[in-house]
């Protein structure tokens, strides 16, 4: 039996809220004026009321109709997802201009190793035909397997500009053409479902996510991007099955996203493309599996194995990143005996190095100036050319790429940061964390034996310092200044609310916490979706206020003056709290989307955290003097709404594990939406992220492992070409790499 329409549970909380107001509004009304005044309130109130019923009206057409037309919205999406991630294949490739990738081929398994249906396809194929190869494909799914720098992210970059080239003239050549936007999207970052849960629930989870996505990263209309997911115009490229889940013995993450992608979501399966390691995936997909755990492949999904690169591509490709056309094989000439060698050994100890992208990569950054010999090349043994390329690729890139004073940083100084960084993922590896994902704000976690405790303990010192003493101060210079007075008890309410901070400040010296990211990015105040939300806003409180200027209107020919009065003092408090009420929600909208915006450069992580903290702490510091400055002197209320605003951002309100969890029970029994709950996360605290980062800090940079702008020097490594973004987490740009800092290191 079909049920009923859900409506949206915010929509039907704003709507009993009104009626609340205005009931308790006319019940207001009529206890202050006489009982024969009743029929005539009701004349007077019956034009709200009918106004109210008419805007809510309009609304309603309004949010009826046709959302904005698909084929601009798809234009708008094509464009952005273009634009960045040819920027992402540029600094991948290290170059400028038109980069162009090396042609890396690519086959299926043997057919005695496929366990499962495929979706056709030839039985090998290259890096320049891959558009052409996916679209020969029946359903569309396609499941690039692949090494550590085999070239797997670069070939799925390749095939989403030339799919969305060919988007874009089918575009061009009708006006209404319906096409498929391919957009990638970085598999760590989806949010960890809840164990028990099904794959058609974590299946909804994947297409929320994705229109979170297209919301907060690729600034399209929320009613858009539910559209777009829904009406399967999107083709999902998903990166880095095999690095969703730190443990990856374990691979839970992995295991729900291939169930809920196999959910059949129409007549045929939906087009995906996934990228994942070969050791990995074989070993999610083998059938002969742990006892109790069954082999989970994509069904239906043509799968191909990145191949190493054949001497004449390496060659080709060469040529055009070092071209000189008055030369044999149009290659400059220092790369001429590289070239003799590749073509006289095809299987030797040079060709088989640079047979892997990562390795291409490595030699071609360090030998990118003019002034280099890669000679240098052909004279090593096989166990040191590897070696060799890492050791040069920090200087090479320091003096490649100077900061933004056009200065260069020291090769040997770079390396010491770098490895710091590279011992921290390592420690955290040790300690069941991501090996591979790392914030500046986690670094206290691996300092000190045991690790972390330490600076846990001295940023939860800090903190009382900062919240819990000056409340308990203000309450003692209050209770020193006017005793104890039963009628204004200001002293007795500050030393209470200092005694329960530092109380609750002492039980987290029983072990660290985990940090709470909580992101402001100012930037997205400018885009087309937070000016959106904010007209919505401004005009339900001009509608609010409107309402109250009408009451005010019509009561002064029907009653004395002090209804008059009272019905503009209810007018005045309405519009203002109306206007308030706009302003938190826009508060509230911006503050949530914004920690799904993906970070624009490595800094942004923690730049935009401090933006948050700031806007909390000055926000609530205000609201929170207002109130005190009612009861007592000014100074104590401005000290201690300083000290209640930096209690609710950086240690927040963490209830009982027992309310928690009712409130997450409640919310499923309802069916809240999920992202509505913007206000329950502001409310919470960020675990003492910032207190921790700062001691962690300053015992590293007096050590000498970190720069005095952490944040600079990683936006840099990161348009060098040494970093990687993936969702909010920075990277290395290769595995090898961080494995060889540590080897160094160790060393």
């Amino acid at each position: 039996m079909a049920g009923l329409p859900r409506w949206p549970i915010r929509s039907l909380v704003l709507t009993g809220a009104g009626l609340v107001l205005m009931a308790g509004a006319t019940w207001w009304l009529l206890a202050k004026t006489g009982a024969d005044d009743g029929a005539g309130l009701a004349n007077v109130l019956a034009l709200p009321f009918g106004v109210i019923g008419a805007v809510a009206a309009v609304m309603g057409l309004r949010s009826a109709g046709p959302v904005e037309e698909t084929s601009a919205v798809a234009r708008r999406l094509l464009t952005a997802v273009t634009t960045a991630e040819a920027t992402t294949l540029a600094r991948l490739l290290g170059d400028t201009g038109a980069p162009r990738p090396a042609d890396t081929p690519f086959q299926q398994p043997p057919a005695a190793a496929v366990h499962w249906r495929t979706d056709g396809g030839a039985t090998d194929g290259t890096l320049s035909t891959i558009a052409d190869y996916y679209q020969s494909l029946t359903m569309g799914r396609l499941v690039v397997l692949g090494e550590a720098g085999a070239g797997k992210t670069v070939l799925v970059l390749q095939l989403l500009l030339d799919l969305a080239v060919r988007a874009q003239a089918t575009l061009d050549g009708a006006e209404h053409a319906r096409v498929r936007i391919p957009v990638r999207l970085s598999m760590p970052t989806f949010p960890a479902p809840d164990e028990d849960a099904d794959p058609q629930t974590v299946r909804r989870q994947l297409d929320a996510w994705v229109a979170d996505h297209l919301t907060a990263v690729r600034d399209i209309p929320r009613r858009q991007a539910k559209a777009l997911v829904s009406g399967g115009q999107l083709l999902l490229i998903l990166d880095g099955l095999d690095e969703m889940d730190p443990d990856q013995d374990i691979s839970r993450r992995a295991r729900q996203v291939l169930d809920a992608l196999n959910q059949p979501q129409g007549p045929a399966p939906v087009p995906v493309v996934l990228t994942c390691r070969t050791t990995f995936y074989r070993r999610l997909t083998d059938p002969s599996p742990v006892p109790g755990v069954p082999h989970r492949p994509l069904q239906d999904a043509t799968t191909i194995v990145m191949q190493p690169l054949m001497p004449d591509q390496v060659i080709t490709w060469l040529a055009y990143r070092f071209p000189d056309f008055s030369q044999p094989d149009s290659i400059q000439k220092r790369w001429r005996p590289v070239v003799a060698v590749l073509r006289n050994r095809p299987r030797g100890r040079l060709s088989q190095c640079l047979a892997s992208p990562l390795h291409l990569y490595l030699a071609t950054a360090v030998y990118a100036h003019p002034t280099t010999t890669p000679k240098d090349l052909t004279h090593l043994e096989p166990g040191a050319l590897k070696a060799h390329l890492f050791d040069r690729l920090v200087p090479a890139i320091t003096a490649n790429h100077p900061t933004t004073g056009n200065e260069h940083h020291d090769p040997a100084e770079v390396t010491t940061w770098l490895r710091t960084l590279a011992r921290h993922l390592a420690m955290m590896s040790t300690l069941g964390r991501s090996g591979t994902d790392f914030n500046l704000a986690d670094l206290w976690q691996t300092i000190g034996t045991p690790p972390g405790v330490r600076m846990h303990r001295w940023a939860v010192l800090s903190a009382m310092s900062l919240t819990a003493v000056p409340l308990v101060l203000a309450g003692a210079l209050e209770f020193a200044r006017r005793g104890l007075d039963r009628e204004n008890p200001a002293q007795v309410v500050l030393l209470a609310l200092g005694a329960l901070v530092l109380l609750d400040r002492l039980r987290d010296f029983r072990g660290p916490t985990e940090n709470v990211y909580k992101n402001l990015d100012v930037k997205y105040i400018r885009t087309r979706v937070a000016r959106r939300r904010m007209r919505r806003s401004f005009r339900s409180a001009a509608a609010i206020g409107a309402v109250g200027a009408l009451v005010l209107w019509f009561l002064p020919s029907r009653y004395d003056s002090s209804p008059i009065r009272l019905a503009a003092l209810l007018a005045v408090l309405m519009l203002l709290s109306s206007l308030l009420f706009g302003v938190l929600g826009v508060l509230f909208d911006w503050l949530l989307l914004a920690e799904l915006r993906a970070p624009a450069r490595p800094s942004d992580v923690l730049s935009r955290h401090v933006a948050w903290t700031i806007v909390v702490v000055v926000s609530l510091a205000c609201l929170f003097s207002l109130l005190l400055a009612l009861v007592t002197d000014w100074r104590v209320a401005v000290v201690a709404g300083v000290a209640m605003g930096l209690t609710r951002a950086f240690l927040g309100v963490r209830p009982p594990s027992g309310w928690s969890d009712a409130l997450d029970r409640f919310k499923k029994r309802i069916r809240w939406p999920s992202g509505s709950d913007s206000g329950g996360r502001i409310m919470y605290g960020s675990g003492l992220l910032l207190p921790r980062y700062a001691l962690a800090y300053l015992v590293l940079r007096r050590q000498g492992r970190l720069p005095s702008r952490p944040g600079r020097f990683l936006d840099w490594a990161y348009g060098a070409g040494l970093v990687r973004i993936s969702g909010t987490a920075v990277q290395f740009r290769h595995r090898d790499l961080q494995a060889w800092l540590i080897a160094a290191d160790r060393a």
